[in-house]
């Protein structure tokens, strides 16, 4: 799609406000710039693309695509069409600097929503360890848990991901997924990506 309305998303900023009737599209576009997450040698950050949904009924989805905005998921790179708001990775590995993403938000019914791009940090999680993380408002950070065969107490049948706040917070969500290291091994990587909607702080 070549005849849209394109608004420039910026880095690290949020857009908010933005609202789209039913059936309708919203158009954006993202230049990555030279910055201390992105310059090649010292690119270890991964892109992150929010759209937070900002009433009840509101469902944004959004698809991603780097030669042109698209409006069908089947013709997207990377999307996500969850219901509510909306967490889109772009691993470290699939962009450099200069690189320019079409973003597509769809909205099937009237919906007012936020939208983010922000770098994710990628983070190992040690083994029994209490770990205090203190992140920004609107950011989403991503860590990885290397599931043993077996510990101090044997065989690794079962294991517990304990998150918990130091102070209240009013939003936030976490998404848990994992791939096998070795098929004949029950070892695992989980990726746990956080996403906070408000600035979480120690007390």
């Amino acid at each position: 799609m070549t005849d849209v309305t394109s608004t420039i998303l910026p880095e690290m900023k949020l857009l908010d406000g933005l609202s789209i009737p039913d059936k309708s599209f919203a158009y954006f576009n993202l230049t990555v710039s030279n910055n201390t997450y992105s310059r090649e040698g010292d690119n270890e950050a991964h892109l992150a693309f929010n759209v937070y949904a900002t009433s009840f009924s509101s469902d944004p989805d959004i698809y991603i695509s780097k030669t042109e905005h698209v409006a069908r998921v089947q013709e997207a790179q990377w999307h996500s069409t969850r219901e509510g708001s909306e967490t889109c990775i772009i691993h470290k590995d699939d962009y450099v600097m200069g690189d320019i993403f079409f973003i597509t938000i769809h909205c099937m019914n009237e919906c007012t929503f936020d939208l983010k791009m922000s770098y994710a940090s990628d983070l190992e999680l040690e083994d029994s360890e209490r770990t205090l993380f203190r992140w920004g408002g609107h950011s989403t950070n991503i860590l990885r848990y290397k599931v043993p065969n077996t510990t101090s107490a044997g065989l690794t049948k079962k294991f517990e991901i304990l998150v918990a706040p130091e102070v209240d917070y009013k939003y936030m969500e976490v998404y848990l997924s994992h791939g096998k290291l070795n098929t004949r091994q029950f070892h695992q990587n989980l990726t746990i990506i956080f996403n906070f909607r408000q600035q979480i702080q120690r007390g």
